[in-house]
C-alpha cells in the first residue's frame, strides 16, 4: 500500500468497499428471497395434523386448514395472551412474554377493572384527553379544545398543528397542577387556622391571661 501512489490507493479502497458492498447486498438479497420460500412440509405431516388437532381439541382449540398448515411449517399462533406452538405429537399453551402482548394484556386489565376505553387512547388520543381534562379542570379543557379548532379552521400543517397541540396540552397540565397545588394550600390553612382558634378557646377557657396584658394592667393600677 506504501508504495502505491495516492489516486491508486484510493482506487484499490473504492473497489474493495465496492465489492464489499456487492457482497452483502447479494447476501441480503438471498436471506430474502429465502425467507420468502415457504418451509417445505414434513413426511408425516397427515399423521402430524390428526394427532395436534386432537391434543388441541383436548385444550378446548380448535385449529383451521390454514392455521394447520402454518403449524406444520414451523409456526405459532397466538391466541389470547398464549403461543399455542407444537411439541412432539402434542399441542401445547404456553404464556405470550413478547412485549406487545404484555402491553395487550396490560390494555385489557385496565379496561376489565377500571373502564379504560383503549381503543379511543390509541386511535383518538386527543379526544380522550380532552375528556379526561373535562372531568378535572374543565376551563383547561374547554381552552384546549378552542386551540384545536382554531387549527383546524386556519388549514396549519400537521408539524405545526402537533406542536401547539402539546404545546397546549402542557399549559393545561401546568393549569391544574397550580390549581391542586392552590387547593392543597388553602386546605392546610384552614386547617392551621382551625386548630389556633381551637388553642385560643382552650386558653380562654382554662382562664390563662398574656404575660403582657397582665403587665400593662398592673402598671395602670
Amino acid at each position: 500500500m506504501r508504495s502505491l501512489k495516492r489516486h491508486e490507493r484510493r482506487a484499490l479502497m473504492r473497489s474493495l468497499r465496492d465489492k464489499q458492498a456487492k457482497n452483502s447486498s447479494d447476501e441480503m438479497q438471498n436471506w430474502t428471497q429465502s425467507r420468502k420460500q415457504p418451509r417445505p412440509l414434513p413426511d408425516n405431516h397427515e399423521l402430524l395434523a390428526k394427532e395436534w388437532r386432537e391434543s388441541a381439541e383436548s385444550l378446548g382449540l380448535h385449529i383451521g386448514e390454514q392455521q394447520m398448515q402454518h403449524l406444520l411449517r414451523g409456526g405459532s399462533l397466538y391466541v389470547d395472551g398464549s403461543i399455542i406452538a407444537p411439541q412432539g405429537f402434542e399441542i401445547v399453551r404456553k404464556p405470550d412474554t413478547r412485549p406487545d402482548s404484555r402491553i395487550t394484556q396490560l390494555w385489557q386489565r385496565l379496561s376489565r377493572n377500571h373502564g379504560v376505553s383503549s381503543t379511543e387512547i390509541r386511535h383518538n388520543p386527543v379526544a380522550s384527553y380532552l375528556e379526561q381534562l373535562g372531568t378535572s379542570d374543565p376551563e383547561a379543557a374547554a381552552r384546549l379544545a378552542s386551540i384545536l379548532q382554531q387549527d383546524q379552521n386556519t388549514m396549519k400543517t400537521p408539524v405545526t398543528v402537533l406542536s401547539d397541540m402539546l404545546r397546549a396540552i402542557r399549559d393545561a397540565e401546568h393549569a391544574q397542577r397550580i390549581s391542586e397545588t392552590t387547593e392543597r394550600a388553602r386546605r392546610k390553612a384552614d386547617l392551621l387556622r382551625g386548630g389556633l382558634t381551637s388553642g385560643n378557646k382552650k386558653q380562654t377557657e382554662t382562664g390563662l391571661t398574656n404575660p403582657v396584658n397582665e403587665q400593662k394592667t398592673r402598671s395602670d393600677i
